[in-house]
């Protein structure tokens, strides 16, 4: 019928950091990182890391670039540990 589910308990750290600065055009600076650690016998250990940075070129227009990272110890069979992205954005906003 499939696989059965699994409950695991889990540990759980995080950081976030975030800096803007306001100087006739806004910059910001976000970044976040997460860990769980499973707390059963087989010591799996998740994390997940986020970036984003966005900065207005002139008026409502801006560019931003995000990334992240995700990564598990012990992903399921036939299937990846890590998993990494970036995107590059130009905008309007208003």
């Amino acid at each position: 019928m499939g696989d059965e589910d699994e409950r695991i308990a889990e540990a759980v750290a995080a950081v976030s950091w975030e800096w803007f600065t306001f100087d006739g055009r806004s910059t910001s600076l976000s970044t976040s990182a997460q860990t769980f650690y499973a707390l059963n016998s087989d010591s799996r250990v998740r994390a997940e890391l986020n970036a984003s940075f966005k900065s207005d070129i002139v008026g409502d227009l801006y560019w931003s670039v995000n990334a992240f990272e995700s990564y598990n110890s012990r992903p399921p069979t036939d299937q990846k540990s890590s998993d990494f992205g970036v995107s590059a954005t130009m905008g309007w906003s208003f």
